[in-house]
């Protein structure tokens, strides 16, 4: 699996418009602090934080696997991973 510094994190925003950001670990957060928030506010229908927190899985998922498969294998760890978890 290869990490692609293009893949976006999709957001809802309250008037049903998606808003595309850079993937970033600080994104990733501030999308999933805000999901229960608009859900708790009828903002969000539960089934779109599900969507939303099974997507933030799956990035979780595919970071862990690269630096698992980084450390077996003694190589370096790709840039774009630790970009993202640096901003």
């Amino acid at each position: 699996m290869k990490f692609v510094k293009s893949t976006v994190l999709m957001e809802q925003r309250r008037n049903g418009d998606v808003n595309m950001k850079d993937l970033s670990a600080t994104n990733l957060k501030t999308a999933l602090w805000e999901t229960p928030n608009d859900i708790k506010g009828d903002k969000m229908l539960a089934a779109q934080g599900d969507a939303i927190a099974e997507q933030a899985r799956e990035i979780l998922r595919t970071v862990k696997v690269q630096l698992q498969i980084c450390a077996q294998s003694k190589r370096n760890v790709p840039t774009e991973v630790i970009d993202f978890a640096e901003s």
